[in-house]
This record gives structure tokens, C-alpha cells and sequence, in this order.
């Protein structure tokens, strides 16, 4: 009985681990979008391997800084809030909210970003940036790090950069929006030429009163420069003064959401836009429809394309890369943030369920995993 209980263990456990091979390579086919990428990671032994993370450890020495994209409700939003509520509960790690404003400069959210960061009562933490939220904070440690000493001393604690969906190195909805803008003006301007024949000349110039004090105002003044902030001059006046951590590994999420399976219905004008405007720019991984809908996959890896120089061979020296997966440029958000957005067809297609954690845990992990934050 000793000899067929050993065998039926033994085959129980060689089930079990057929078993967790299956799923992995489910898991693989569902994340990554690349065909060469899957095959890479199926024939890894170190991923067959599947190492735990330690059971009940905790990171409570590090605090995540969060910096939302170019929409966002500050100090108030909820992107990714799901996953930060089980990352403090499995790892005793903080999570503190940028109160960076929608559609601003990259100063003023950088601003906001320092003020979060002097939050911070740990003695490591790390920035995770999110679509303009990347630019903001590498803006944010620039200032910080060529700023007062008061300034220099809150990077003594940044262990790492984690970009999601970053636009730090520009978008071409940004570069294209100049000249569509110009061009609705000039539309303008003929329409209203036409109306000045047809009524009072009190009427029209109270018209063109109206129109003026509403492009000059404080809110369209903000929401123009917010946009072209990340257009590619933006971007390069950026990377040539930005004072950087030198010691500091980046990380980053970069996606592709594919038309027909994993976009949603609310980006279908946003991708098809963004295909167009990228049509002739790359070819092969790097086509044009290779994108999140907001970012190109090339532009959101985590090192600057619009320039070389030192900033550069500092930012390709400290990039860990990342694999490009298959979600959405929205796939932070949730019904809470972007519910009244969710069609009947995104519900059908699973769109906003796809797993969260990804976002966050792996890097959070990783850090831990190679001695940048500390275990307890």
C-alpha cells in the first residue's frame, strides 16, 4: 500500500505540474501580442520554472508615487485602484496620488508630483507614471534633481520608474493636432465671412467677441498648451535638459490593442486616427498600426527617441524593456473611472476585465526580487 500511495502521489504531482504548464502557456497566448515574444517566453526555463514570490512577505519601506495621465482627477482619481488596495493588503505597500490637473503643462503637474512626494514618509519610493503622467514626473526629477538642496534630497530615496503607456516621447495626435486646429480656424473664419452678409453687423461682432474671449480664456489656454505639450518640441526641449537619477532602473508597460478584439468602442475613432496619421512612418513590430490607440508601441518604451544624447545613453543604460502585451491604452481604468464609456459590445468582448495586477505587482515584485527595496 506504501508503493501504490507513493505512485498515485507521484502522479498526482506530475498532473499538478502538467497542469500549471497548461495554464502558463494560456497566460502567455492571452498577454503578449507579438508571436515571436510568446515562443521566447514558452521555451524560457527560468519562466517554466514559475519561482514564487515569498508567501506573507511585506515591502512597508516603499511607497508607490502615482502620476496620472493628461484626464485625471488628481489626488481624487481611481485609475488602477483595485490593484493598489490588494498591493497595500499582500505587500504593505502605499500608494500616494499625484494632484495632477487634466490637460496641464508639464511644470504644473510636475509640481504637484514634488508636493507628493514630500508626502511620502518611507525611506524609498518609486514613481509610476501613466500616458502624460510619464513626462510629468521625469519632468518632476528633473526639477528635483537640479533644483535647492531641500529639492535634491527627496531623490535620495527613488528606487525605480515604472511608465505605463508612456508619452514621454510624444504622440502623433499631439504633432497633428497643430495644423487640424489651424485648419478648423481657417474653416472658421470662412464660415463666418459668410454669415457677415446675412446679419447685423452688431450681431456678428458680438459674435467674434465671444469667440475671442473664449479662445484667450484661462481653461482654453491651459487645454492648448496641455496638448501640445506632448508634441515632439516639447518633448526634445525635455529630454535635453532633464537631470535624471543615474542609478534609478525604469520599467514600463507598453500595449497594442488590435481593432475587432481588444479596443474599446469609445477608441475605435482615436486608433483608426492614430493608424493614419502613422501610415508610412515604420514598418514591421514597429507598424503603423502598432499602437495603444494613444501611443505608438516604439514611442512608450522607456528611453528617449527624439534626441540623443547623454540623457540617452543614461535612460537605454537604466531601461529593464519590456515585452509588448495585447490591452488598450484605457486598460488602467475601470467602470468607476470610464463606465459611462463601456458599450454593450465592450461588455461582450471583456474589455475592461482584463487583470490589473499586471500594471503594478511585477514591477513592485521585481524590485523586491533584486534587492532595490527591501523585504520584511
Amino acid at each position: 500500500s506504501r508503493t501504490n500511495g507513493s505512485k498515485h502521489g507521484s502522479e498526482n504531482g506530475h498532473a499538478a505540474v502538467v497542469q500549471r504548464q497548461a495554464l502558463l502557456e494560456v497566460v502567455i497566448e492571452a498577454l503578449y501580442h507579438f508571436e515571436a515574444d510568446r515562443t521566447m517566453l514558452k521555451q524560457d526555463p527560468l519562466v517554466r520554472l514559475l519561482l514564487n514570490n515569498p508567501t506573507g512577505a511585506k515591502y512597508t519601506d516603499f511607497t508607490v508615487v502615482s502620476a496620472a495621465g493628461v484626464v485625471t482627477d488628481g489626488a481624487n482619481g481611481r485609475e488602477l485602484e483595485a490593484a493598489f488596495d490588494r498591493l497595500y493588503k499582500a505587500r504593505g505597500v502605499r500608494v500616494v496620488r499625484a494632484d495632477t490637473a487634466t490637460a496641464r503643462e508639464f511644470t504644473f503637474n510636475a509640481a504637484r508630483i514634488e508636493e507628493a512626494a514630500r508626502s511620502v514618509t518611507t525611506s524609498t519610493w518609486g514613481w509610476l507614471g501613466y500616458s502624460q503622467g510619464c513626462a510629468n514626473a521625469l519632468t518632476a526629477e528633473s526639477m528635483m534633481r537640479g533644483g535647492t538642496p531641500d529639492q535634491q534630497v527627496l531623490l535620495k530615496g527613488l528606487r525605480s520608474r515604472h511608465l505605463l503607456f508612456g508619452a514621454h516621447n510624444g504622440s502623433s495626435h499631439a504633432d497633428c493636432g497643430g495644423p487640424k486646429v489651424d485648419l478648423a480656424l481657417v474653416h472658421a473664419e470662412e464660415s463666418g465671412k459668410l454669415w457677415q452678409a446675412r446679419v447685423s453687423k452688431q450681431a456678428y461682432l458680438m459674435a467674434m467677441d465671444a469667440i475671442n474671449d473664449t479662445l484667450n480664456s484661462r481653461a482654453m489656454t491651459f487645454a492648448t498648451s496641455g496638448m501640445f505639450s506632448l508634441g515632439k518640441a516639447s518633448l526634445i526641449e525635455l529630454w535635453r535638459e532633464a537631470q535624471l537619477v543615474a542609478h534609478c532602473p525604469s520599467f514600463c508597460m507598453r500595449g497594442i490593442a488590435v481593432d475587432g478584439k481588444n479596443r474599446p468602442e469609445a477608441l475605435d475613432m482615436l486608433g483608426n486616427v492614430l493608424t493614419h496619421q502613422r501610415n508610412g512612418m515604420a514598418t514591421d513590430t514597429d507598424a503603423a498600426s502598432a499602437h495603444d490607440t494613444q501611443v505608438s508601441a516604439s514611442d512608450s518604451t522607456g528611453q528617449p527617441l527624439v534626441l540623443s544624447n547623454d540623457n540617452t545613453v543614461q535612460m537605454v543604460r537604466n531601461n529593464v524593456g519590456c515585452l509588448v502585451q495585447r490591452c488598450h491604452h484605457w486598460s488602467p481604468l475601470n467602470d468607476l473611472v470610464v463606465g459611462f464609456l463601456i458599450t454593450d459590445r465592450d461588455r461582450a468582448r471583456c474589455i475592461f476585465d482584463a487583470p490589473a495586477d499586471r500594471h503594478v505587482f511585477p514591477w513592485v515584485e521585481s524590485l523586491a526580487r533584486f534587492g532595490f527595496i527591501d523585504r520584511f
